[in-house]
C-alpha cells in the first residue's frame, strides 16, 4: 500500500484508495486524480468546488473521467510534484494569488493559509531583475505542512 506523509511528526500514513481522497492525498498515493476543471482551476471564495475523483491507478481499466470534455487528469504529467498542479486553488484556502513575483531583493510575503487534510495551494513564484533564487520558509513554523520545489528556467 503506497504510504503518504501526512503527520505532523512527517510520519507516513499508509491510505487504502478511495474515489474520495483530496487530491494530495490521491496524487501522493500513486493514484489518479480527475476533476472537472482545467489545470489549477482558480475557485473564488463562495464558489463550489468542481466535481472530482480519485480513480485507482492499480484497476486495469483506466479512469473514465480522462477521457471525458472538460475534465483534467494528474496521469498526464509525467512528475508526480508537477502533476499537483491540476489541483484546484481554492482562494479561500490558499488566498487570491497563485502566482507571485518577487522583484527585489529582500522581498518578502507572508500569507495565511487555512488548510484542510489533503488541500494543495500550488504557487508559481518567479524572481526577477537577477535575482537568483527563492528560500521557502516556514514548514518548520507550520507542523503537519510540507513545503515541495520544483526549480526551472524560462
Amino acid at each position: 500500500m503506497p504510504t503518504v506523509s501526512m503527520g505532523e511528526d512527517g510520519s507516513g500514513t499508509s491510505i487504502p484508495h478511495h474515489k474520495n481522497l483530496p487530491c494530495f492525498s490521491c496524487i501522493m498515493s500513486d493514484n489518479i486524480f480527475c476533476v472537472n476543471a482545467p489545470d489549477q482551476q482558480q475557485i473564488k471564495q463562495g464558489d463550489s468546488i468542481p466535481e472530482s475523483v480519485c480513480c485507482d491507478a492499480s484497476d486495469p481499466k483506466p479512469c473514465p473521467q480522462q477521457f471525458l470534455p472538460g475534465w483534467t487528469c494528474s496521469n498526464s504529467y509525467s512528475d508526480k510534484l508537477m502533476s499537483l498542479r491540476m489541483c484546484p486553488f481554492v482562494q479561500e484556502r490558499c488566498g487570491n494569488q497563485s502566482e507571485i513575483i518577487f522583484g527585489s531583493p529582500g522581498d518578502k510575503l507572508n500569507q495565511n493559509l487555512t488548510f484542510y487534510p489533503g488541500d494543495v495551494c500550488f504557487f508559481t513564484l518567479r524572481t526577477e531583475c537577477g535575482l537568483p533564487s527563492f528560500d521557502p520558509q516556514g514548514s518548520d513554523a507550520s507542523p503537519g505542512v510540507d513545503i515541495f520545489t520544483i526549480e526551472y528556467d524560462d
